[in-house]
């Protein structure tokens, strides 16, 4: 479609140039608007552009001027006057200027150029306008977050600068100053590495080499800094680059906190866990030669009790036989204890072995409760046992195995009150055999349940029942020395509890500890 011709005389200095169907269709095709002015200031020609922008015909614009148009004075006032002052000096001119569209405001860049007659008289102006809109509003945007980063830059309570791609310090902020002991003066005439602690500076520079080179998008690195008071500060450091429109590394903008105090209270809290390590290996020292050193008077005192009880070295009273019984007694529960320290000994110490062999679990059943089926008596406790037709042979160590399950049992008779239910379960499975001691004792707490495996740890809110604190810990690192796993369910405190553990049936692997 061929573009309405404007009206001479001023179209015509430039047809003589330009041929008219050429000119139409450069006008008609340019994202430009383009208008011709008379040298009275009337509009003789607008191009589809400018046409559009106005949101009017051609035939409504041609000898108007732009009062008859109704265009904003405020704009069209120094524009007018800029046409007339190319109209009376011949030289062109060019501005900047907004205008109200039917899209809202936009922004242009325009130029006025005189047309001359073949006498040199101006016999038009011809005007450019380029919408710059996006320009100016991407640069609005880009001054906004420029001005963003400069506040959060210089009132940042953390220390910020932009270092260059060798290490220089760029820009400072006044946080960075007041960390560093340095005025931005004298941080700008050096280096990272100037205030680096030399140990720090490779770790730090081979991560901004990844940086820069692309492999990594950000670091973050705890690091030592030399106070200008020749102090050693520890800062964490966060850095990220800029990069241009090609993804060329600019500068890299750099983040540090302080965090001198945070390492100093680590560093106490790490040398305070390192004398309590120190402490508690001591104590587990000591507590294993008092064990050794015990157990042989103790073993002797029990058979010379044993002895005496039964009066093979000589006739008793009756007081002096129940005497006899209770020193008995006690001499065997001191080395019950004393077995359990030197066990836990052996487990801390990583000495421990197992003597695996092939074991019926029935029979390990029946011989514990044999052991205990006169304690569980006394106490008028019911003591069940539910076992299948034919449990799987274990391969276990026979003797620990009875351990833990003599363990369990005597905990239930101990802490299950006079009258009460304790049952004894098994069941296996593909992979596995758990066994259960449940009883109708006061129940574990939500409380005692993480800590009932620990080391020394007793149940609390049971008064008069005491013991080593060690049984089911050792107990626990007995079964996971097997490759099994062992664990406690309880309704809480009064509704008893059910003690288990499992063992494997495939030959897992055995992992020993506590």
């Amino acid at each position: 479609m061929q573009a309405p011709r404007p009206h001479p005389p001023a179209i015509e200095a430039i047809e003589t140039a330009i041929p008219g169907w050429q000119l139409a269709a450069i006008l008609a095709s340019s994202p430009d608007l383009f208008f011709l002015f008379g040298p009275d200031g009337r509009y003789q020609y607008a191009n589809p552009a400018a046409l559009h922008a106005l949101g009017l015909a051609l035939s409504q614009v041609q000898g108007k001027s732009w009062q008859e148009l109704g265009l904003p004075p405020e704009v069209l006032i120094p524009f007018a006057r800029k046409v007339q002052e190319v109209v009376e000096t011949g030289k062109p001119t060019q501005g900047e200027s907004h205008f109200p569209t039917r899209q809202g405001l936009r922004f242009y860049d325009y130029h006025l150029a005189p047309i001359l007659g073949s006498d040199g008289q101006v016999e038009g102006v011809a005007n450019t306008i380029r919408d710059v809109s996006d320009l100016v509003i991407a640069n609005r945007r880009l001054r906004e977050q420029q001005e963003r980063f400069k506040g959060a830059f210089q009132f940042s309570a953390l220390g910020m600068a932009l270092v260059g791609l060798d290490g220089k310090l760029l820009k400072v902020n006044p946080a960075l100053c007041r960390i560093v002991g340095y005025s931005e003066a004298e941080l700008a005439t050096m280096s990272v590495q100037d205030i680096t602690h030399p140990d720090d500076v490779e770790s730090d520079f081979a991560l901004y080499d990844q940086l820069q080179r692309g492999e990594i998008e950000t670091y973050q690195l705890e690091k030592r800094y030399i106070h200008r008071s020749g102090n050693l500060l520890w800062l964490k450091l966060t850095v990220s680059l800029v990069r241009d429109e090609q993804c060329a590394p600019l500068y890299a903008v750099g983040q540090v906190e302080e965090i001198t105090r945070q390492k100093e209270a680590e560093a106490k809290l790490e040398e305070a866990n390192r004398r309590l390590r120190q402490a508690d290996r001591l104590k587990d020292e000591f507590i294993s030669v008092v064990a050794h050193e015990l157990k042989n008077p103790l073993s002797i005192l029990k058979g010379y009790s044993v002895l005496l009880e039964n009066q093979a070295l000589g006739p008793l009273t009756p007081e002096q036989q129940r005497a006899m019984q209770q020193i008995r007694t006690g001499t065997e529960l001191l080395i019950h204890h004393v077995n359990d320290l030197l066990d836990m000994g052996m487990i801390q110490a990583g000495h421990f072995t197992l003597n695996v062999q092939q074991v019926a679990f029935d029979r390990l059943v029946e011989r514990t409760l044999g052991l205990l089926a006169l304690s569980a008596e006394q106490k008028t406790l019911s003591l069940t046992v539910s076992l299948p037709a034919a449990l799987p042979i274990l391969d276990c160590d026979e003797k620990r195995i009875g351990q833990v399950l003599h363990n369990l049992l005597s905990n239930a008779i101990k802490f299950t009150p006079a009258g009460g239910r304790i049952a004894v379960r098994a069941e296996a499975t593909a992979e596995a055999l758990r066994c259960e001691v449940s009883d109708t004792g006061p129940g574990i707490s939500a409380e005692d349940v993480p800590r009932l495996f620990k080391r020394f740890s007793q149940l609390s809110g049971v008064p008069g029942l005491s013991g080593s604190g060690l049984g089911l810990s050792i107990s626990k690192a007995l079964i996971e020395a097997h490759g099994g796993a062992m664990g406690v369910e309880s309704e809480g405190p009064g509704k008893g509890s059910t003690f288990w553990f499992s063992l494997p049936l495939t030959g897992a692997e055995p992992s020993l500890g506590v």
